[in-house]
């Protein structure tokens, strides 16, 4: 991915992850498994590697649009990986930019409770980094275990011939604790990982 070839945190995917969303049927739709989610970041990966630069000037100035896609969080010293579907609305009209993240997995296919919402920021209209936004803190959970989410921020640039696809590096601290009915307050843990979005036309 262009973004992140000089970037430290750019994380060589291994056998994770999974794809976006339920085709058509009704009733309840599984989330992605991590296989499905791992194929679509290394589809839109490899557009974003063949598809120009976008520039956030020649973004629409009124309406809105969501642009949705695989975001992946890992952290080291112990490596946690952990993907989710992440989303990103923008209002053209005042620029604002809201989003969130959920049904987060982990590599082994473990399903993390809980889910992320972005603090809602501004997209700025410029040649270079568009968007710098931040989640709010949250806790995902498997069976005896919290993941605590705390002060991730992302960076975002378009690319393609209209913006259609979009992607950032996402940066932050994860707080551990596989002992949560201890007094211990957990392990603090350096995250990074990036996202890759498409937008839904």
């Amino acid at each position: 991915m262009k973004t992140f070839k000089n970037s430290r945190y750019l994380i060589l995917v291994l056998t994770l992850l999974s794809a976006c969303g339920g085709g058509g049927g009704g009733g309840n739709s599984e989330p992605p498994t991590s296989q499905e989610l791992v194929d679509l970041w290394r589809d839109l990966d490899d557009r974003i590697d063949a598809a120009p630069d976008f520039s956030a000037m020649n973004l629409p100035t009124s309406g809105g649009v969501r642009y949705a896609g695989p975001l992946q969080i890992v952290t080291s010293n112990p490596t946690i990986e952990m993907w989710g579907q992440m989303h990103l609305d923008m209002n053209f009209s005042n620029d604002e930019v809201t989003g969130g993240a959920q049904n987060f997995r982990k590599n082994d296919d473990t399903l993390l409770e809980g889910s992320l919402t972005l603090i809602p920021d501004q997209l700025i209209r410029s040649e270079f980094t568009p968007l710098t936004a931040t989640f709010a803190d949250a806790r995902l959970t498997e069976p005896g275990v919290t993941y605590d989410i705390e002060r991730l921020g992302i960076t975002g640039r378009f690319y393609g011939t209209t913006g259609e696809l979009m992607t950032g590096i996402v940066s932050g601290d994860v707080v551990w604790d596989n002992t949560p009915a201890s007094i211990n307050d957990g392990i603090t843990l350096d995250a990074g990982g990036d996202y890759i979005l498409e937008r839904e036309d």
